[in-house]
């Protein structure tokens, strides 16, 4: 019997194993049709047989009506078996050798009790054992099963080749738990149960002269340290003080002594190897890491949200210059610039009893200025990141230098430009 999986076919990807047969899932090859086209088309199966057989065809949907350019209908216990062929190594697939069932002996007569069953005979009850008075013993109860047949050809050292087990359909190789576990590749793990390996993780065996479990803190000995020595430690530790001058633990020591050093906050032994003054400086240290980082990250993260503000607040004066962290930037209010509100509030309140609360924004794209409320959220383009605000009651010839200001912020600004005040030109001395 021939293969199905040939060597006109290509894996999609050969470093993952070729997945099992399911409905409307991929096959893990390429259409050969589409191949021969220049085209890699991974194919899929379409539909599920009663009988157990698969049917194939190629992932590129076909017109209604029509089954499309290539389509083909598989056995279940074939094709489960070239799969798992491939997943163990061997390209193209190991024939198939499907299970032949046992030839029925044929008599004319009774069949008495004192005749000898042949070979056929016994293998066929070695398979197939009657559950009940009521079977018949030449008709097996039919199963939808398959039968291990190994990994690689191979079978484990409890699977006799005579013995007719049972192999998983969820293995990687449709082989038994034994032949899984024994033959199997460790770098591809089987999804069936009970056909993995357990891990057991060693054991250290305990001897007289084991350490304890842990061993005694031995702090530096340089002077310019900031842990000195703690003089409690042989106290405090039963396992230190009775080390010996060259540093190995007794022969044998007691079981009660064997007591591990524990401390909830550091997780460790720091707790009880360092003094209250060691302790304290290992907690400054930390807070003072942790604030750094804390700072960095701070930053890192407002650099990208930093927005300047232009604004003209008196008529016919130079422009201010604010500076503020927009935190959803682009969208913004203007409250969020304190400096520039309390500004306009100033200035507004020289001239006026009482302030509306609201700037004039220039709207670029629309070459307006747009009044709004400081409260109110706004939206402004990513870049540039600058904003020009005149006062509400001041008139666009009031502002002092805004054409040179808006062409050199939205004509020729990048993404990180920031615009520069010109020089003031020098008056000429008179003569």
């Amino acid at each position: 019997m021939g293969v199905y999986i040939d060597t006109s076919y290509q894996r999609i990807n050969p470093s993952l194993p070729v997945p099992p047969p399911t409905k409307d899932g991929l096959v893990g090859l390429a259409c050969p049709i589409c191949l021969s086209n220049g085209r890699t088309t991974p194919m899929k199966y379409i539909n599920y047989l009663p009988s157990g057989a698969y049917k194939v065809a190629c992932g590129i949907k076909p017109r209604r009506g029509t089954l499309g350019h290539y389509y083909r209908t598989w056995s279940g216990a074939q094709l489960r078996h070239e799969v798992a062929s491939i997943n163990a190594g061997h390209w193209p697939p190991l024939a198939y050798c499907p299970p032949k069932a046992p030839a029925l002996p044929i008599s004319n007569g009774p069949t008495t009790s004192n005749s000898t069953p042949n070979a056929s005979q016994e293998l066929f009850q070695q398979l197939f054992q009657p559950t009940g008075s009521h079977t018949h013993p030449l008709t097996p109860k039919v199963k939808d099963s398959i039968i291990c047949c190994g990994v690689g050809g191979q079978t484990g050292a409890s699977h006799k080749t005579r013995d007719g087990r049972k192999g998983n359909k969820k293995c990687l190789y449709q082989a038994c738990a034994s032949c899984c576990i024994s033959l199997g590749q460790p770098s591809r793990p089987c999804p069936a149960k009970g056909h993995s390996k357990k891990e057991e993780a060693p054991m250290q065996a305990f001897t007289g002269g084991a350490p304890a479990i842990h061993p005694p803190f031995k702090p530096s000995s340089s002077s310019n340290s900031i842990f000195p020595p703690n003089p409690s430690l042989s106290s405090n530790n039963p396992a230190a003080a009775e080390t010996s001058a060259n540093g190995s633990h007794p022969a044998s020591l007691p079981t009660h002594k064997r007591i591990p050093l524990q401390s909830a906050p550091t997780g460790g032994t720091l707790a009880q190897e360092f003094s209250d003054i060691q302790l304290a400086a290992f907690f400054e240290l930390r807070e003072a890491r942790l604030q750094s980082i804390s700072r960095t990250q701070q930053v890192e993260a407002n650099e990208s949200k930093t927005v300047s503000v232009i604004a003209w607040l008196k008529p016919n004066e130079e422009p201010d210059m604010f500076t503020f962290v927009a935190t959803k930037w682009p969208s913004f209010s203007l409250q969020q610039c304190q400096f520039l509100v309390n500004e306009a509030a100033l200035v507004e309140g020289h001239s006026n009893s009482t302030w509306c609360r609201a700037l004039s924004v220039w709207k670029h794209n629309l070459n307006v200025w747009c009044t709004t409320p400081i409260d109110v959220p706004a939206r402004h383009p990513i870049f540039p990141r600058t904003i020009l605000v005149k006062a509400k009651n001041l008139l666009h010839e009031q502002c002092t230098r805004f054409d040179w200001m808006s062409r050199t912020t939205y004509e020729t600004a990048g993404p990180d430009y920031t615009p520069m005040l010109p020089e003031t030109p020098k008056p000429t001395p008179s003569v």
